[in-house]
């Protein structure tokens, strides 16, 4: 909204862009940075008509537009969101979706539970002029991969090993150990 000061009629030029070149408070949207000028007309203390110009500059920042995509791992629930807003991006605002927000440009989030998220990322570039971008995210089921805590035991003892989660299992070193492609190991001889 343009402003000019206190008067009787106003005059603004050029029209384009403004919703009302008549009056004192119009609002401007130029498709480009424009120079308007207003020319204002009041009467002084004795009741003489007065006008003065009046110039106002309007400066357009260039457009930015927020974009990104994302990759799931395949065995789990980390996400790897890449932005791809153009237009010179240079400050991010990621809404996971999940109460959870970043402010870098390329952030991994993994998350805790399956189901649909809305991701959010608002993109802005050094003059602040901002976009936001709005895409839907499914993380399907997953089951988190657990492997026991270390052991300590001693010299000639054995150790129970196990994991959990996953469809197939690799155990190595397989010296000692009563089978490398299941889930739970028997008693491990020390």
């Amino acid at each position: 909204m343009l402003t000019a000061p206190s008067g009787t009629s106003y005059s603004w030029t050029p029209i384009t862009g403004l919703n009302n070149p008549t009056s004192g408070t119009p609002v401007a949207t130029p498709a480009t940075s424009t120079i308007y000028t207003v020319t204002v007309t009041s009467l002084n203390t004795i009741g003489n008509s007065c006008t003065n110009a009046y110039t106002v500059s309007v400066n357009l920042f260039p457009r930015i537009t927020a974009d990104f995509n994302y990759s799931v791992t395949p065995c789990g629930n980390t996400v790897l969101f890449t932005d791809s807003s153009y237009a010179n991006p240079a400050y991010w605002n990621w809404n996971f979706g999940d109460s959870n927000t970043a402010t870098t440009q390329n952030p991994t989030h993994s998350y805790g539970s399956p189901g649909t998220y809305s991701i959010t990322l608002i993109a802005a570039n050094t003059n602040n002029c901002p976009d936001t971008t709005v895409l839907p995210l499914t993380i399907g089921g997953f089951t988190p991969i657990s492997v026991n805590a270390p052991a300590t035991v001693c010299n000639n003892q054995t150790a129970q090993l196990s994991a959990s989660g996953g469809i197939a299992y690799s155990w190595s070193p397989a010296a000692t150990l009563s089978g490398t492609t299941i889930a739970i190991q028997l008693p491990l001889q020390l």
